[in-house]
């Protein structure tokens, strides 16, 4: 039996150990303080002694509107740059840039009315005297407050983006957008215009580029605008009249998303004629499919270089539509320059023809972008793509998955094929290939094929051959061309 002075024994040498271990982590911590302080002294002058041309680059990627109607300073970057120290506040204060982007939205309260004004004058102060203000007025009340408060800074907008309300307001004070170049309008019912709104080339002589979301009751210096975005509800007939006002216009990107609210185009629409558009974006839903076969049967683009579709799910209406811009390309004689294509396919599950027919009116593609595509539909892409039907050249695929399952086998073949096709010396010939699943896309059970895999990362790993890009859904990149600059995230089909 073990005696009470054994245990007091052991105990001892157990408060000695403990004492002991205490002494060492209070030593621990003192170095571990010092190094810090070491640390501090050598990596943080490094940061701050950054030459400040990188610092000011730095700073206008930090990107964020400065919002009016927030007394919380820490939300908005600008002011947060400008409370890191001395030297930093200098260099914030000294880019007027940096101070010109404002936002008036839904956090606006009417408590913070006083604030707003004093944090608005301070924001125009600091942005100088530059014309080039960028502001977004999204909010439907109060409207007696902001549109004064707002008002002296109208003629330095370069860019806006604003109900109707808004806008109707100033032009009733005798406001003119003299730096405005860049307008975005929104239908908002408490907020829209109490009569037809419009602004005349004198009121805004410098605006170039317009986005709306519905055009009745709008008039806008139609012939001095270079892009223009329609969507949502749009009267057939009173599209075509602006787009035959809108002679100069080089960028159209419509969207049919409620175009049965409004009868079809006349039967009587005269042929359309856009002589500067080179790029083209028609999106539509499958109630509006009319709405697109018709205006597609009225427009003759002959300098169209860029353009992007919808094709519908059924067979029968896919062929039409698909016939439909084969005979507009073809009246427009513009075959030869079309050089950026993108399809998104509605589910339609027998691409082969259609895409056929499309690729055959141009010669040369710089780029093919197909969007959304399920595995089943990529192989019948490569398919038409390889099988000899089609004689366009393509320089670069882009693809994006629906899901995670990629067929690398059909992609090893289509690559291979196309450098097969390719003499010496081609200087048209493909060059890149590019596959993404996106970050979204619908979980699926992936069995990859190992051979195709290994193929198509032999064939990106030879020098001087296609650059070959494939990612996961988590942006990590399954294959890539050592050559080849890491592309942006998912820009590539913007």
């Amino acid at each position: 039996m073990t005696s009470p002075s054994t245990f007091r024994l052991r105990l001892e040498e157990i408060d000695t150990e403990v004492a002991a271990l205490r002494a060492r982590l209070e030593e621990l911590a003192i170095t571990r303080t010092d190094v810090v302080a070491q640390l501090e002294r050598v990596v943080y002058p490094r940061v701050l002694d950054v030459p400040i041309e990188i610092m000011s680059q730095i700073f206008l990627l930090c990107e964020g509107s400065i919002r009016i109607g927030n007394t919380d300073l820490a939300q908005d970057v600008p002011f947060v740059l400008a409370s890191v120290c001395c030297r930093w506040r200098a260099l914030a204060l000294s880019m007027p840039e940096l101070w010109n982007t404002f936002k008036v939205d839904s956090t606006w309260h009417e408590s913070n009315e006083e604030a707003a004004v004093r944090k608005l004058e301070l924001c125009t102060e600091r942005a100088g005297a530059r014309r080039d203000i960028v502001i977004s007025l999204l909010s439907a009340s109060k409207l007696e407050v902001i549109v004064p408060m707002v008002a002296p800074t109208v003629g330095r907008w370069s860019r806006c983006e604003a109900y109707e309300g808004y806008l109707e307001r100033f032009l009733q004070q005798g406001q003119r957008f003299s730096s405005l170049r860049s307008l975005t309008m929104r239908h908002q019912w408490d907020c829209k215009a109490t009569s037809p709104l419009s602004i005349s080339a004198e009121d805004a002589p410098l605006l170039r580029h317009v986005e709306l979301n519905q055009i009745d009751g709008i008039g806008l210096p139609w012939a001095q605008l270079t892009k223009l975005s329609l969507s949502d509800s749009l009267d057939s007939d009173k599209c075509v009249t602006v787009l035959s006002l809108a002679t100069n216009l080089e960028y159209l990107h419509l969207e049919f998303t409620m175009f049965y609210r409004y009868p079809l185009l006349s039967r009587s629409a005269q042929r359309l004629k856009l002589k500067r558009l080179h790029t083209l974006s028609l999106r539509w839903k499958s109630e509006c499919y009319a709405a697109a076969i018709n205006f597609f049967d009225l427009v003759i683009l002959p300098e169209l270089r860029s353009f992007t579709t919808d094709i519908p799910h059924r067979a029968e209406t896919g062929q039409r539509e698909v016939t439909t811009i084969k005979n507009m390309l073809a009246r427009s004689e513009c075959g030869s320059n079309l050089r950026f294509l993108t399809l998104y396919f509605l589910g339609y599950s027998n691409h082969g023809l259609p895409f056929t027919q499309i690729l055959a009116t141009t010669p040369i593609l710089e780029r093919l972008t197909l969007p959304n595509l399920s595995k089943e539909d990529l192989h019948s892409v490569l398919h038409v793509l390889t099988s000899g039907v089609c004689d366009t050249r393509i320089v670069e695929l882009c693809v994006e998955m629906q899901h995670h399952c990629i067929p690398f086998q059909s992609l090893a073949v289509f690559v291979s094929g196309q450098l097969e096709q390719q003499s010496d010396g081609d200087s048209i010939g493909f060059r890149c290939l590019k596959v993404f699943v996106p970050p979204k896309a619908r979980e699926w059970y992936e069995e990859r094929n190992r051979s195709g895999f290994e193929m198509l990362q032999h064939l990106a790993a030879q020098s001087g051959g296609p650059q070959i890009y494939v990612t996961n859904y988590d942006a990590t990149p399954l294959i890539e061309s050592t050559s080849q600059p890491k592309p942006p995230k998912y820009s590539w089909y913007l």
